[in-house]
């Protein structure tokens, strides 16, 4: 069940709290940590409520692989092995069962025929497509129940919170 937008969020305060300073102490940083685990798990249920419809069809971890692959364009199974955070073996059965599905394509690298390059194909690129566009539509709904200071406060701080994760990578 998603939460209601008035429902408190865990440390919601505590960005407040934390204005100001670069370095924040343990117990606010903690509070800050819940905030945005409360606030990701709520954005995953409206992101897979939002793709209902494909039911079966397409399992998470396969939706997720194809959403991977369209990120890069074209990688080779130990970069989607490392980004899916999978073996190599879990991986490459994972893309036996894509590509029987027709949703990529696999193919030899053009400098090294031995290195096998994966891509979407024409139905993985809709489906992908297909998916994005149900989120954003979801999303946008949502957003736009919120007030305008609160959109604007919502992209400041997605904005900042990108700044962090792009920093400690």
């Amino acid at each position: 069940m998603i939460p209601h937008r008035d429902d408190p969020v865990p440390g919601a305060d505590a960005g407040r709290r934390a204005a100001g300073g670069a370095g924040v102490s343990a117990d606010i940083a903690e509070d800050i940590a819940a905030a945005v685990e409360a606030g990701a798990e709520m954005l995953q249920e409206v992101c897979d409520r939002a793709l209902e419809e494909l039911g079966g069809t397409v399992p998470p971890t396969q939706l997720r692989a194809l959403l991977i692959v369209d990120r890069h364009h074209r990688l080779n199974l130990g970069a989607l092995a490392h980004e899916m955070r999978a073996s190599n073996s879990a991986t490459s059965r994972l893309c036996d069962r894509l590509q029987a599905s027709g949703l990529i394509v696999r193919e030899s690298a053009a400098r090294d025929r031995r290195e096998v390059v994966i891509s979407l194909s024409d139905a993985g690129r809709r489906l992908v497509d297909w998916a994005r566009g149900r989120r954003r539509r979801e999303l946008a709904r949502i957003v736009d129940g919120m007030s305008p200071a609160g959109r604007e406060a919502l992209l400041d701080g997605l904005a900042a919170f990108r700044a962090a994760l792009d920093g400690s990578t």
